[in-house]
């Protein structure tokens, strides 16, 4: 005798349906039946538990019997109530799991300035309410603005009309760029500054004012109003510069001498000019160095003091030069 099951229709299948169990039959007659090894017994069928299948995937099992080759319906996105949404909010449906991040960001302009700014926005914001935050940004109104959004290519990609809508139910991502047009608005309107009312005061009227700065300054004597502070500072000035040219007397162009700056490598040179330049004031000494550790070919501006291989010549201070027998540095007998 042959028993053959015919299985049900999924139309037909409950909400929660538990795992079908081995027929239970009268022993005379399953003792006539001859059944295969438990071990090639398939499992039996294993549908989802009442508590892990939604509405849209039992439809979707439907879907499937009457339409094999249909794809189940799946929601693009889901948004939590505000202020429980986690990092990753995810819709599972049979084996499809859709990620989206909580924040995206964007690059924010407008036809009002030629402003540009990167902001960070929760996607679970609506549209009105993104207006009414770019009002801040780009100076339009939230009520008589329009927004458009562009990928990194300058693509139109869509446009945000909906104030109801949520901001993560359009396709935005990273670096897209959020365009504000408000027509009700002058262009440049808040970059003029030529019919701006500025308050302005001449130099009489300010020096008769009692709670200006030159006032305190002059009344505590500080700074440039501390006479014997600006003296002390001008006599220091003044013995430095001395102390240079008294140092730079005891040149001679030609002289090997030996360049000591702080900060910079020791170099070795020969002296070619000392005297005063036109683009610093006081005492200066040109060099030719013996490496390429210079800055110049021995001319400055246009203007030429000694000549030089381009990168050997420079200027520098008296006191930082040192003149006597330096050979010029052989930095072969260093090698091995």
């Amino acid at each position: 005798m042959r028993h053959t099951s015919h299985p049900r229709p999924l139309s037909s299948l409950p909400p929660y349906l538990p795992s079908p169990l081995p027929p239970s039959l009268p022993l005379p007659f399953s003792s006539l039946l001859s059944f295969p090894s438990p071990s090639l017994i398939p499992p039996p069928l294993s549908l989802p538990s009442p508590l892990r299948m939604s509405t849209d995937s039992r439809e979707s099992l439907r879907a499937k019997e009457e339409d094999p080759g249909a794809l189940p319906r799946v929601p693009l996105y889901q948004f939590c109530a505000p202020g429980k949404r986690t990092d990753k909010q995810a819709v599972m449906a049979d084996e499809i799991q859709i990620i989206t991040a909580p924040l995206v960001s964007v690059r924010v302009t407008s036809n009002v300035n030629s402003f540009t700014a990167e902001k960070r926005y929760d996607r679970s914001l609506t549209i009105g309410d993104l207006k009414g935050r770019l009002e801040l940004i780009t100076g339009g109104s939230a009520g008589t603005m329009s927004l458009e959004v562009y990928d990194p290519d300058d693509k139109l990609i869509c446009f945000l009309n909906d104030n109801d809508a949520l901001l993560g139910s359009f396709n935005i991502e990273d670096n897209y760029r959020i365009h504000v047009t408000d027509n009700t608005k002058k262009v440049g309107e808040f970059e003029d500054l030529s019919k701006v009312e500025k308050f302005e005061l001449s130099e009489e009227e300010y020096a008769k004012r009692n709670d200006s700065v030159k006032a305190f300054l002059q009344k505590n004597k500080l700074g440039k109003y501390n006479e014997e502070e600006q003296a002390r500072i001008q006599a220091e000035k003044e013995a430095a510069e001395k102390a240079e040219e008294d140092k730079a007397s005891t040149f001679n162009v030609g002289d090997r001498c030996e360049v000591k700056v702080q900060g910079e490598p020791t170099r070795r040179g020969e002296v070619m000019y000392i005297g005063e330049v036109h683009f610093k004031p006081g005492v200066w000494v040109g060099i030719k160095y013996d490496e390429p550790l210079g800055k110049n070919d021995g001319s400055i501006g246009g203007k030429r003091y000694f000549e030089a291989t381009p990168k050997y010549g420079g200027f520098t201070r008296p006191t930082n030069v040192e003149v006597g027998d330096f050979p010029e540095l052989n930095y072969e007998d260093d090698e091995m």
